[in-house]
């Protein structure tokens, strides 16, 4: 608890280049930070274009169990270190900064394109036993600063994840299908219609879609997905 406030009270340096700055990204390091201009709306898949106003061919055929993706970032430098930091490395002062540029972009984007707001966030739960080994969800600590600017709860006890997985960053495609299904439970009657899944990567969207389709099965209409950064699959062989 007392490193924790003595990380709040220290002078605020820019989280990339770590220059003493007034904000936690210095105007340089802010402005070539790799955002996600051009993807698909409903999976987040990079386009060629700067638009958030069209799908990608797979989505007109085959669509995802939820609705619509916001994606912040693609996954390069430097937010790979960042999100690892936060992971792993127990800097949970990273999550109120990255949480704060999704929750403009959320704004900028709904405002824009006149969309309504979910009901709530539900971020993606870690299974109990890694929970206690990392001690925090990464999701969840973002999640806080999401709540208070955009005047949204947070649910992060109505689902839970039934067993402990293999990190999905470490398997093929149809591995991590088999990895992640069924694999998450409605703890709880849901009382939402319209919901937003935060998680902090997605790479094939495995995770959000298993997630979504449980959500849908508990009565919820619309699943929006909100993601620090996708990634692209590195195909092993």
């Amino acid at each position: 608890m007392l490193k924790k406030c003595i990380d709040w009270l220290l002078p605020i340096n820019c989280i990339v280049c770590g220059f003493t700055h007034n904000d936690f990204f210095c105007s340089d390091c802010l402005a070539e930070l790799p955002w996600l201009k051009g993807y698909c709306y409903t999976c987040g898949t990079e386009l060629p274009s700067e638009t958030w106003a069209q799908q990608c061919g797979e989505c007109l055929i085959n669509p995802p169990p939820f609705e619509r993706a916001l994606i912040l970032f693609s996954y390069r430098f430097p937010i790979p270190s960042l999100i690892t930091q936060l992971k792993f490395q127990k800097k949970l002062r990273l999550a109120y900064p990255i949480g704060v540029l999704l929750a403009k972009k959320i704004l900028e984007q709904y405002n824009a394109h006149n969309l309504t707001l979910p009901e709530c966030i539900i971020p993606v739960p870690l299974h109990i036993s890694r929970l206690r080994t990392r001690g925090y969800n990464q999701s969840v600590e973002i999640a806080r600063p999401l709540k208070k600017l955009l005047d949204l709860p947070v649910d992060f006890l109505c689902v839970r994840r039934t067993r402990s997985t293999a990190p999905q960053s470490l398997l093929e495609i149809k591995d991590r299908q088999r990895n992640i299904k069924n694999v998450f439970q409605v703890t709880k009657p849901l009382p939402y219609r319209h919901v937003a899944i935060l998680d902090d990567v997605i790479t094939t969207a495995g995770t959000v879609s298993e997630l979504a389709k449980v959500l849908k099965k508990a009565g919820v209409a619309t699943i929006e997905v909100w993601c620090i950064a996708r990634t692209e699959l590195v195909r092993k062989g």
